[in-house]
């Protein structure tokens, strides 16, 4: 049932305002604003080497639920699995 789930296509951070909380804040919204409209997930994928943005996603309460093999696909012809990371909102 997707209705009542929410997917991030994409967040970013302009380089020169990372690492001052803006991300988490973003999160910290959309969860709320999940919770108000009654979605029971939050649902996002991930390039699995981005260790920056795991760590972000893990610290918010992202869990990898799966794993799309070779789904990105890098400038050089190289591939890339995606992580699929999903946060619970109980309630």
């Amino acid at each position: 049932k997707a209705v009542d789930e929410v997917e991030i296509l994409t967040l970013a951070v302009h380089p020169n305002l990372r690492r001052q909380g803006r991300a988490s804040t973003l999160l910290r919204a959309l969860t709320k604003a999940g919770r108000q409209t009654r979605c029971c997930a939050i649902f996002l994928e991930v390039a699995a080497g981005n260790l920056p943005a795991r760590a972000l996603y893990e610290a918010n309460g992202y869990e990898n639920v799966g794993e799309r093999p070779k789904y990105y696909r890098h400038a050089n012809g190289e591939w890339e699995d995606a992580l699929i990371l999903r946060k619970n909102l109980p309630g």
